[in-house]
């Protein structure tokens, strides 16, 4: 699933922060293919450090850039940018699905039975981490507990 994609942007940094007009899917998907300027990076992690989750920003750093680092241009490499599309995504289909930022950040940050007490935005730093997380939100989405 995606989630809308000026919300997505939003949660990015904006235009500004990915240097280019983001539309569509499509877009989204060029935007990993060349890679996301390191400043959408800094972008998302200060809006989740602002909102003061309950894990640490040591950890939100590890999840988010995970080791990466920008090229010359600035730009982080597609295995980074995927990531934090999907880190991104989940956060706004979270959003939308639960319905007020409060619940979208206890279910995102705090551990989840339903993932052996895992973390769901530190355990979708992996893909298979993701769609794990994006089962229980859909879910969410149809009227059933998180």
């Amino acid at each position: 699933m995606l989630a809308d994609v000026a919300k997505i942007v939003e949660l990015l940094g904006g235009e500004g922060a990915l240097g280019r007009r983001v539309r569509s899917p499509y877009d989204l998907v060029q935007l990993e293919l060349a890679g996301i300027p390191f400043a959408a990076f800094q972008a998302f992690f200060d809006t989740i450090v602002a909102s003061r989750p309950p894990i640490s920003r040591a950890e939100i750093k590890r999840t988010i850039f995970s080791g990466s680092r920008p090229n010359s241009q600035g730009l982080m490499g597609r295995k980074a940018s995927a990531r934090l599309l999907r880190l991104a995504n989940l956060q706004a289909m979270a959003t939308v699905a639960i319905g007020t930022k409060k619940g979208m950040e206890e279910f995102l940050f705090c551990p989840h039975k339903e993932l052996d007490g895992r973390i769901p935005f530190v355990l979708s730093k992996s893909e298979l981490g993701g769609w794990q997380t994006d089962v229980i939100i859909a879910r969410a989405e149809h009227g059933l507990p998180v």
